[in-house]
């Protein structure tokens, strides 16, 4: 994933910078997300990827807040395309929204490092805008359960991806 090493010194320096006061205030937050993925092309079934989310929210009250989050997912099952299998490894940094009390709107957009591979060996990598919306139910804990529907952009070369993700943050 040849934007991985920027993507991922930018997300690092931008929480690192926010995470010391982030986590003070119980700002700072993480944990694991489970998608189902599609690829817009008939030929390939669903894949399923499990993945790591981290955020820091930079402006919070009790009715909205404003967060950047890094993710990374891998692929835990494969999708079929033919006789082969298919995988997708995913990095993003999005700004995200959350709009609401207890339960939640979220909206995010931001930029992904994607691969696609198959068993034969083909490759398809490229960094695309992402946009992704969802809904949520957090705690007065900072425990967070979100479901999310995330679309990354296709481009002349590769297949426009969707995922459908439940996430589980503390």
């Amino acid at each position: 994933m040849h934007y991985r090493l920027p993507l991922s010194l930018f997300a690092i320096a931008m929480l690192a910078v926010t995470s010391m006061n982030s986590y003070a205030a119980g700002n700072l937050f993480f944990g694991p997300k489970a998608y189902s993925v599609n690829l817009d092309n008939p030929n390939y079934d669903d894949a399923i990827n499990g993945g790591l989310l981290i955020g820091a929210k930079f402006i919070a009250s009790s009715t909205h807040s404003f967060a950047l989050e890094a993710e990374i997912s891998q692929t835990v099952v494969k999708g079929d395309v033919g006789s082969e299998e298919w995988e997708l490894d995913t990095f993003g940094i999005f700004a995200a929204f959350r709009a609401g009390g207890n339960l939640y709107f979220k909206g995010k957009l931001g930029m992904v490092d994607r691969e696609i591979r198959s068993t034969s060996g083909s490759l398809n990598d490229d960094n695309e805008m992402a946009i992704g919306l969802g809904f949520g139910f957090q705690d007065g804990m900072m425990r967070m359960l979100e479901i999310e529907y995330t679309q990354i952009d296709d481009n002349r070369y590769s297949p426009e991806i969707r995922m459908l993700s439940i996430g589980y943050y503390f």
